[in-house]
């Protein structure tokens, strides 16, 4: 099982809960864009928690209100090329497992 703990800045004056319904609640909520701030992967059966991308990942998780759904996670640990350019990476460069902790999604949510 894995657990996001993703934060976002919301301003005072926007926290009002007048027109939330339990149907729509948690969807108006979630609408805006979110800051990664903790990645823990746990295993079910031991308990036992592992950082897989590290204990400072990176990444963004956006919301739009018609429905679409984006997010980008990295590891803070990510070793730049060794050329300025990501299409010019060596065959070693691509493998690297640190290399591969790079996830994008975007997708339409229901």
């Amino acid at each position: 099982m894995s657990m996001f703990d993703a934060r976002r800045d919301i301003p005072a004056g926007s926290r009002s809960t007048a027109s939330r319904t339990p149907a729509n609640g948690l969807r108006h909520q979630l609408i805006g864009t979110w800051q990664l701030v903790s990645y823990v992967d746990r295993d079910v059966d031991s308990g036992e928690e592992t950082h897989p991308m590290g204990d400072h990942p990176l990444g963004f998780i956006t919301y739009t209100p018609d429905g679409f759904v984006s997010a980008h996670l990295s590891s803070a640990h990510r070793p730049p090329f060794q050329v300025n350019d990501p299409y010019g990476g060596t065959a070693e460069e691509y493998r690297s497992p640190l290399r591969r902790l790079l996830w994008p999604l975007s997708s339409r949510r229901t």
